[in-house]
């Protein structure tokens, strides 16, 4: 069926790329991240688990969305591959398309060296922050990011963050969260009177966390 594809349309190319490896696929593998952060957004906004459920309104979202580095809209729907009238026009488009992509991919990346450059503004108490969640504390349905509130800054400029789940019990620098611009979460929301860690506060959302117990052997029969 491939095969048969590519006959059809002569400017496609096959590339193969090398089983478990994600160092020499990385559109693959940056497209697979992008599905599981919406998916797991999808979770959390319905409360729910059912994965399954919400692929069919992620799989939309992702085909429809507005990419900012190609400026332009991914069709919901891709074109008939029979032959058409209109094919030199679209060719055309195609053409056009491609250079504006080139263009506009070149300017994300100037718009990202800018950026880079610029220092990070201190962060004031009442600020909502998004804190990252590491890897090894997150399961595969977990959100990448926890949206917090500062509660405090010290003399070392150490920040405290609450979440909903309590007051997370690890201090962070400027460089280990974001600010955010919206205001998503009021100091009403938090519970403060429970500390938390980032795996505890994953447990109590809507995910349920990535299910790894804590083995003591010192207290093991």
């Amino acid at each position: 069926m491939v095969r048969e594809l590519k006959d059809l349309r002569t400017r496609l190319r096959l590339v193969h790329g090398k089983p478990w490896h994600p160092q020499s696929q990385g559109s693959v593998e940056r497209a697979n991240s992008d599905i599981k952060d919406m998916l797991a957004a999808w979770l959390s906004d319905n409360n729910t688990r059912d994965w399954s459920l919400g692929l069919r309104f992620v799989q939309n979202q992702k085909n429809s969305s507005y990419h900012l580095g190609i400026m332009t809209q991914f069709h919901t729907s891709p074109p008939p591959l029979s032959p058409s009238p209109h094919i030199a026009s679209r060719q055309q488009e195609i053409s056009k398309n491609c250079k504006r992509a080139r263009e506009t991919q070149l300017c994300q990346a100037e718009r990202m060296v800018k950026r880079s450059r610029i220092d990070l503004r201190t962060g004031e108490i009442g600020d909502n922050v998004a804190v990252p969640v590491p890897y090894v504390d997150r399961g595969r349905g977990d959100p990448r990011n926890l949206t917090g509130n500062i509660m405090d800054r010290n003399e070392n400029n150490l920040y405290t963050v609450g979440i909903k789940a309590g007051i997370l019990k690890t201090k962070f620098t400027r460089t280990e969260f974001n600010l955010c611009p919206q205001r998503l979460l009021s100091v009403d929301e938090i519970n403060q009177g429970q500390q938390v860690s980032l795996r505890e506060a994953l447990k109590k959302g809507p995910s349920g966390g990535q299910g790894h117990l804590y083995c003591s052997r010192a207290n093991s029969g």
